[in-house]
C-alpha cells in the first residue's frame, strides 16, 4: 500500500458558516424560537439550552450562542453518521488477531509468550482484545466519515490536476517514485475439511520450525505453502500491492505495518487461511495515476488546510449553518 496519508482527518478542514453579529440572546423570552438552521434542519432555543455556557440571568453573549448551536449540531451529527456508520464498520476476530500476532512478533515473543507477559501485567487477554477493537473501531469510523461525509473540496478540480500531472510525467518519461512493500508469504489455506483452527496449528508449528531454525523460510515455503504459483519462487508474493484481494492486501498490509525489513511474522489471519509473512523489502515502484491523483488531494489539503483537525469540525464542515436568532 502507498504510503500516503489516506485519511483527511489529518487535516483542519475549516468551517464555512454565514451569520450576522448580534450583542446578546435572552433565552428567557426566546425559548421556542428558532436560533439558527442547517441543511434544512432548525435549530430551537431549547435544543442548545445543555449547551450554552457563561450566561447571566439567561441573557448570553453572541458567541456563547454560536458555540452552543455547534456543540448541538456535532452531537446531532455525531449520532446520525454513528447509526449510518454500524452498517458498514466492523472489526472482525481476524483483525484483532493480527494486531495481537503482529505485536508478539514485534517484541520477538512468540503469541504465548506474549499473553503471558500481558497478564504478568496486569491485562487479561479479554481487556487487551477490547482495547484493540475499540482503537480499530474509531479507526475505522474516521475512514468512513472520511469517505462519505461531503467536504468542502471541489474533487473534480482534483482528479484533473491528478490526470494533468501524471500525463505531464507521462510525457516527460518522469513519473515519479513511491514506497511499497516487498514480502513473501507461506500460506496455509483453510477449506471446508480444513477448519481455520487446524490451518492455524499448522501455521504455528511451520512458524516454530522457522524460528527454531529447522528448516528456513525459503524451504518451507517450497514444501508446505497452498499457493503453489509464490511456493515456487521461495513463497515471494513481491510488492504488496500485487495481491488482488482487497481483503487479503489490507490483513497483511496492516500486519506489515507494524514489522521490521526481515523479520518474518507470527502466522497472521487472512479470513481464508493463515499466512506467515516475511517483510522482504522497502522498494520504490513508478507511481500511477490513483497516486497523482492522491497526491493531488493531499496536496490541496496542505495548501488549503492547517494541521490538528477534530472530529467536531470535520462534521462541522459537513453542513452550513445560518444563524436566525434576533435581539
Amino acid at each position: 500500500m502507498k504510503k500516503f496519508a489516506k485519511s483527511i482527518l489529518a487535516f483542519s478542514l475549516g468551517l464555512s458558516l454565514i451569520a450576522p453579529s448580534f450583542a446578546s440572546f435572552d433565552l428567557s423570552n426566546n425559548s421556542n424560537s428558532v436560533v439558527a438552521t442547517y441543511n434544512g434542519q432548525v435549530v430551537l432555543a431549547s435544543d442548545i439550552k445543555p449547551y450554552l455556557k457563561g450566561g447571566q440571568n439567561n441573557v448570553y453573549s453572541d458567541d456563547a450562542v454560536k458555540n452552543a448551536v455547534r456543540s448541538y449540531i456535532v452531537s446531532k451529527l455525531k449520532q446520525e453518521w454513528t447509526a449510518k456508520a454500524k452498517a458498514s464498520v466492523n472489526v472482525t476476530q481476524a483483525e484483532i488477531d493480527n494486531v495481537l500476532y503482529a505485536e508478539a512478533a514485534r517484541n520477538g515473543l512468540t503469541y504465548s509468550d506474549f499473553i503471558r507477559a500481558l497478564a504478568y501485567q496486569g491485562y487479561s487477554l479479554q481487556q487487551v482484545r477490547a482495547q484493540i477493537r475499540e482503537g480499530l473501531y474509531q479507526q475505522k469510523l474516521n475512514e468512513y466519515l472520511s469517505k462519505n461525509v461531503q467536504t468542502n473540496i471541489d474533487r473534480d478540480a482534483i482528479q484533473f490536476e491528478g490526470y494533468k500531472n501524471y500525463q505531464i510525467a507521462l510525457a516527460e518519461n518522469n513519473l515519479a517514485q513511491v514506497n511499497t512493500y516487498n514480502v513473501s508469504y507461506i500460506f496455509i489455506k483453510t477449506t471446508p475439511l480444513f477448519t481455520s483452527e487446524q490451518a492455524k496449528a499448522k501455521a504455528q508449528n511451520i512458524y516454530k520450525q522457522i524460528t527454531s531454525k529447522l528448516i528456513t523460510f525459503d524451504q518451507a515455503a517450497e514444501q508446505y505453502s497452498d499457493d503453489v504459483i509464490t511456493a515456487a519462487n521461495n513463497g515471494l508474493i513481491g510488492n504488496i500491492d500485487n495481491i488482488k484481494d482487497n481483503r487479503e492486501r489490507y490483513l497483511m498490509t496492516q500486519a506489515v505495518d507494524k514489522m521490521k525489513v526481515g523479520q518474518i511474522s507470527a502466522p497472521i489471519n487472512l479470513e481464508s487461511g493463515w499466512a506467515i509473512i516475511r517483510y522482504n523489502a522497502d522498494v520504490k515502484v513508478p507511481a500511477t495515476l490513483d497516486d497523482y491523483i492522491e497526491a493531488a488531494f493531499q496536496q490541496t489539503l496542505k495548501s488549503k488546510y492547517n494541521a490538528n483537525t477534530t472530529l467536531e469540525q470535520f462534521l462541522l464542515n459537513s453542513v452550513v449553518i445560518n444563524y436566525v436568532f434576533e435581539q
